[in-house]
């Protein structure tokens, strides 16, 4: 009746930031970095431990709860820049907890009709800070500024589901959340403020419906409402040395329909969906120049973005007779049209632009072979379309393949001691390519190179008790 699951990791790393390039430089030498990022020895210093416990207890056959708690500790060095206008050295750190409970019940109206009720919340906190200083060689320089902020969210939950036999589910749920910031800090400028923003609870519903047409064919739809509350990053307002409460949460509405099928005799399985969202009240960057001459980049809710999408899923598994060893092909992919609605930027409309960043269409393939005796092969293709990188759509990125190889065997000794070994390549055919883009860059650095042909191993172990 009772599930106790306890969680802890600790992490440790660094790596060094180059700095983004341009075309030309990834031509010429990909794996080189901006001047000013290596005379001071850009990088990033990450620290953090997390733990987390959960319960989960079935109190009878129809009524059941579970219930998690967590907390973690974070801290990062992080001296940054790839020019003396910007760049800095960041001493960062968090510490915070948080919990869920989701209360469940569930019976039988009659043979036919199934309903579900699902309650619960969550609560979270964190104490964040943020020091930076000018860098000076790699070293921290003269002060510069120091936020001292601390989140409280909370957010309840209802939900209800209404299943007629195995061929009709309706859902029906809503959650309300409330969310404080309060912000304490300086800058060498004078700048200081010590102000809380407190954002009104609201309600978001929901409402989905699922439908089996033949067999296990069945076709859904959904609508959802959601909200995102403002940075503090974006709410301060360094020439009116002050924060900006102008600044509203972003809203969105997404709609979706699809079909999904599972076809036993077969061993195939595919799932099809379109979905648009529609975010109102965006919160997007401009810059702006003070009264000093100097440039800011500022937010506010400027216009609107249409996000349209379609998104599939495709497996077959290929069994082998009189064996446990199988064959299993997937494949997956999406076809995006995401674009700016009613925004203006320097007086210059981008209503129909697509957004930055995200790629036209993405595919994935994975072939993997899984052979008796736990020997495991898997080949994995992804293909990227071109990317717009500014909001223009005057600059774009080149589509291209990435291909990875692993494989890996492991072997279970007394049933109980596990032990696996595992390796691979990764971008096989030695693409050219970058997987993250520096967008609206200025000078034309949009550029972060990914690695060549590149390698990886491991071992796993694992004791049943």
């Amino acid at each position: 009746k009772n599930k106790l699951f306890v969680y802890g990791t600790y992490y440790k790393g660094n790596w060094g930031l180059p700095g983004a390039l341009t075309w030309q430089q990834t031509q010429e030498h990909p794996t080189q970095a901006v001047k000013f990022s290596l005379a001071n020895n850009a990088e990033l210093e990450r620290e953090r431990l997390l733990a987390g416990i959960s319960h989960t207890h079935k109190i009878n056959s129809n009524f059941s709860e579970t219930t998690s708690l967590y907390v973690y500790s974070t801290k990062k060095l992080n001296p940054y820049g790839t020019s003396s206008f910007n760049s800095g050295y960041k001493d960062e750190g968090a510490d915070g907890f948080g919990g869920r409970t989701d209360w469940s019940y569930q019976n039988r109206i009659n043979s036919s009709l199934l309903y579900k009720l699902n309650v619960g919340g969550e609560w979270q906190t964190e104490k964040y800070n943020i020091l930076e200083k000018k860098i000076s060689s790699g070293e921290p320089g003269d002060f510069k500024y120091l936020y001292d902020i601390g989140y409280v969210n909370s957010m309840g939950f209802l939900s209800g589901d209404m299943q007629f036999k195995n061929w009709l589910t309706l859902n029906v749920g809503a959650s309300i959340n409330h969310t404080s910031q309060a912000v304490k800090g300086f800058a060498a400028s004078g700048f200081a403020f010590d102000t809380t923003a407190t954002w009104s609870s609201e309600i978001l519903p929901r409402v989905a419906l699922s439908a089996r047409i033949i067999d296990e064919l069945y076709a859904f739809g959904s609508l959802s409402f959601g909200n995102s509350n403002p940075t503090v990053f974006e709410m301060v307002d360094y020439e009116n040395n002050g924060y900006n409460l102008s600044l509203k949460p972003e809203h969105g509405l997404n709609k979706e329909i699809g079909v999904k099928q599972l076809i036993q005799k077969f061993n195939m399985q595919f799932e099809v969906s379109i979905y648009e969202f529609e975010l109102t009240n965006a919160i997007l960057g401009y810059v702006d120049t003070t009264t000093n001459g100097d440039d800011r980049t500022r937010y506010r809710n400027n216009g609107k973005t249409k996000q349209q999408g379609l998104e599939w899923s495709v497996s077959k598994k290929f069994a082998f007779k009189n064996s446990d060893s199988y064959l299993l092909f997937s494949n997956a992919g999406s076809a995006y049209n995401y674009q700016f609605a009613g925004y203006v930027l320097s007086d210059v409309n981008l209503s129909g632009k697509k957004l930055p960043g995200v790629p036209l269409f993405n595919i994935s393939n994975n072939l993997s072979l899984h052979i008796l005796k736990g020997l495991d092969l898997s080949i994995l293709h992804y293909w990227f379309d071109k990317t717009p990188l500014d909001n223009s759509n005057l600059v774009w990125s080149n589509a291209y393949h990435l291909i990875n190889l692993r494989i890996g065997y492991s072997r279970t000794f007394e049933e109980q001691l596990t032990v696996g070994i595992y390796g691979g390549i990764n971008n096989v055919m030695d693409a050219k390519y970058s997987s993250f883009y520096a967008l609206n860059a200025a000078g034309g650095r949009y550029y972060n190179p990914s690695p060549h042909a590149n390698y990886f191993g491991g071992i796993t172990i694992s004791w049943k008790l």
